[in-house]
């Protein structure tokens, strides 16, 4: 159980355990979906994605109200296939062209596109065929979101006990997929034999932020939600899902889920930061507005240098405003996060 506040920093290397791409991958595959060529007719798509190609076809009033022209698109379209590869990461390549309303506007309809068919690639995805479909464990077991489920439900005897854990944990996730609220809604219905409301009450007391955005609430968050874990891709999904991608820029002048997560950020005791690649701009995103009660810090760091490390440590423990104090401090270069919990099993969900 996690007896104190407690915050995951979920970055795009935890994803691998259930098969979700990298950053790397993910560019190549935005890549991919943006090298659209048609034959001399313009009939047949000889490269790229061709629902893409279809908003951008038959939409003619989304790309007039943002004031992109064709000429924009098919430039747009150019450089992020020469450049897009240079690049930190899809968000950081957004937010350097945040002025250039076509290369945001292509840019998030690939993101989601990309992310939508890779939830339905995952581990924790199935197919709705009967009330007991469910996540294969077999595919579940080796992975760090096991590890997680078991830490949650350890020495918790009541629903009561489970609500109180549940209300400790928050999630900060650097990636625009659903698949950690997915995986804890079936897995906390299925393990406590509870109904889909009741599972959705007690998972509400958990928070769950996505910097960057999502494709969407799931439907035991909003049952007016657009678009279900794993569904298929349409034009009328993209256009709305594009909008809840979101820039550093655009985020930071928003200012209201930064300012929730800078709060959470503030006041948690416990910091877990999984497969989370420490760039400088996320690390400024998390830093509160005053000194956090951080107590302990673990953190995943595989192919981090040593001397890059310690720099790490200190923007970080900078960032948190500690005046001096230093918390309990372990980001480990040779843990995954499966070996994160094991290795810290004990000390995890304990108070010091």
């Amino acid at each position: 159980m996690f007896e104190t506040k407690t915050t995951f920093i979920v970055g795009a290397g935890a994803g691998v355990d259930i098969q979700m791409p990298l950053g790397t991958e993910l560019k190549d595959t935005i890549a991919r979906q943006l090298n659209l060529r048609t034959d001399d007719f313009g009939r047949r798509l000889l490269s790229g994605d061709q629902s893409i190609l279809d908003v951008i076809r038959h939409n003619p009033n989304q790309l007039d109200d943002l004031g992109i022209t064709s000429k924009d698109v098919d430039q747009a379209i150019k450089s992020i296939r020469a450049s897009l590869h240079q690049a930190i990461s899809i968000d950081n390549y957004l937010d350097n062209h945040s002025n250039d309303a076509a290369t945001v506007f292509l840019g998030k309809l690939a993101i989601v596109n990309a992310i939508a068919k890779a939830e339905r690639k995952s581990s924790v995805y199935f197919e709705i065929q009967s009330t007991d479909s469910n996540i294969d464990p077999n595919k579940i077991e080796p992975t760090w979101y096991n590890f997680l489920f078991k830490k949650i439900c350890e020495n918790n005897n009541s629903i009561e006990q489970l609500e109180e854990t549940l209300a400790n944990l928050s999630f900060i996730i650097f990636n625009y997929d659903r698949c950690l609220e997915h995986f804890l809604f079936q897995s906390i219905k299925t393990y406590w034999r509870l109904d889909d409301e009741k599972t959705a009450g007690l998972l509400r007391k958990t928070r769950f932020y996505h910097p960057y955005g999502s494709l969407g609430e799931l439907q035991w968050q909003n049952y007016n939600r657009k678009f279900a874990f794993g569904g298929n891709v349409s034009t009328e999904f993209l256009l709305t899902a594009y909008s809840k991608i979101k820039t550093f820029t655009e985020q930071v002048k928003e200012g209201t889920l930064i300012n929730m997560i800078r709060s959470v950020m503030q006041e948690t005791e416990t910091m877990i930061f999984l497969g989370f690649a420490f760039y400088d701009q996320n690390i400024r995103l998390l830093s509160p507005e005053q000194e956090a009660q951080v107590k302990k810090i673990f953190g995943t760091a595989i192919g981090i240098s040593q001397w890059d490390l310690e720099d790490v440590d200190k923007e970080l423990l900078t960032s948190l405003k500690l005046q001096g104090r230093r918390p309990v401090h372990n980001i480990n270069p040779e843990l995954d996060c499966v070996g994160l919990f094991e290795k810290n099993w004990r000390i995890l969900g304990k108070p010091l």
